[in-house]
């Protein structure tokens, strides 16, 4: 009872109702939240993160096959630790997306030239070697 007090004058803000007060500090009080972490809760409104499967489409000219490409480019994409996540995920979609045509033809001739370089190598005969070790 002591502890569901404290918690009610301790979270004493307009944005939370009683019960989320006493919540509070029971979550406090377990370690699962800490204070700010519990106001954070209630003040400031969740945000939306940005889903590109779900937010975005391919423009116009773009292939599905590249938008696709594009689609899983960013599901591996990690940006979780540059300072700002997630709030500006739409917009650096979609500055990847409209240069998304000359990344992939840059890196297709990338790709073919380097494919044209690897059959020329006079070590490729080596490479190819049966006496060449096992890894």
């Amino acid at each position: 009872m002591a502890l569901a007090l404290c918690g009610a004058a301790k979270f004493d803000i307009a944005e939370m109702s009683l019960p989320q007060r006493v919540g509070g500090i029971f979550e406090q009080y377990l370690g699962d939240k800490d204070e700010l972490a519990i106001l954070t809760a209630a003040v400031v409104p969740p945000v939306q993160r940005f889903d590109a499967a779900r937010d975005a489409a391919p423009l116009a000219g773009q292939s599905v096959g590249q938008y696709s490409h594009l689609l899983e480019c960013w599901r591996l994409m990690d940006l979780s630790r540059v300072p700002g996540f997630p709030i500006w995920l739409s917009e650096v979609f979609h500055e990847l997306q409209a240069r998304a045509g000359r990344m992939h033809r840059a890196t297709a001739r990338s790709n073919h030239r380097a494919r044209t370089e690897q059959s020329q190598s006079p070590y490729r005969a080596h490479a190819q070697s049966p006496y060449r070790a096992r890894t």
